[in-house]
């Protein structure tokens, strides 16, 4: 919780150092469903963008993202957190934007009457692409999340997760 609680903090900072037409900062809820999976997801992204010559921008993500009543197996949950670095290209007030990262799973997994919580690096991909007028984004993704630690796991050893979604975002900072 503290790793998460200062990267969070120093993605903030860093997004204020630089002026405002080049850094903007936006927070967005997350919602959809595993497609694998039974389940609604929803969840919070946090991200910083440095505008390039190109009319795009470098962007760091940080986002969390529970999955209820599906993850891996039945009524478990499943619990995503990433840090993702992408480049978001902007088509006038359209965006595509391919993000690669690392993170961990994070479940409450029944095994015959107790609970049991796991948690393993994963690794992160995420294409989306969405409408952004003004202060706001309204954006569609893909997300596909891979357990990357070895057989030493248990459940989620080689798992794959792959995740549909929207967000909904709005400005913080610049911009």
């Amino acid at each position: 919780m503290k790793k998460r609680s200062v990267l969070l903090f120093l993605l903030f900072v860093l997004c204020q150092q630089v002026s405002a037409q080049r850094k903007s900062l936006s927070l967005g809820t997350l919602f959809g469903s595993s497609l694998r999976q039974a389940g609604f997801g929803y969840g919070l992204s946090l991200e910083g963008y440095r505008s390039s010559r190109h009319g795009g921008a470098f962007s760091l993500s940080a986002g969390v993202l529970r999955l209820s009543d599906g993850g891996i197996k039945g009524d478990d949950r499943t619990t995503l957190l990433s840090l993702q670095f992408g480049y978001r290209q902007q088509f006038h007030r359209f965006y595509l934007q391919p993000r690669l990262g690392i993170g961990a799973m994070n479940g409450r997994i029944d095994i015959g009457g107790d609970w049991a919580r796991s948690s393993v690096a994963a690794f992160f991909g995420t294409l989306e692409t969405g409408y952004s007028p003004g202060r706001f984004q309204l954006g569609a993704f893909l997300q596909w999340t891979r357990g990357i630690e070895g057989s030493n796991a248990g459940t989620w050893h080689n798992r794959s997760l792959p995740f549909a979604g929207l967000r909904l975002a709005a400005y913080l900072a610049g911009r």
